[in-house]
């Protein structure tokens, strides 16, 4: 990871440590204004460290998948005139599905 590079080590354990605690990942841009170096620099850096940790962005979850409570279904006000649910304003549940589990 750090072969045949000019960028100081004590700039790649901190690149290392910022980007393995972002819970949802970090842009070069952001990358670079942490380190105060380019936007390229910190492109190469975040290029070898996700090719070392073999981190991916585009991971597909397979079979089942569990979750908490959830609500599907968008707000009422904003359905077609024939779709809306009566008398259900506000926080009422009359017009979701609830998923609990078991």
């Amino acid at each position: 990871m750090f072969e045949n590079t000019k960028i100081e080590l004590r700039t790649w354990v901190l690149a290392i440590y910022i980007i393995t605690t972002h819970k949802k990942g970090i842009s070069s841009m952001q990358l670079a204004k942490d380190l105060n170096v380019t936007q390229t620099t910190a492109w190469f850096i975040l290029y070898r460290i996700r090719n070392c940790f073999k981190i991916e962005n585009n991971i597909v979850l397979d079979n089942d998948v569990e979750i908490d409570e959830t609500y599907v279904g968008g707000k009422n006000k904003n359905r077609h005139k024939n779709k809306k649910v009566k008398n259900s304003q506000g926080r009422s549940m009359k017009d979701r599905y609830t998923f609990i589990p078991e």
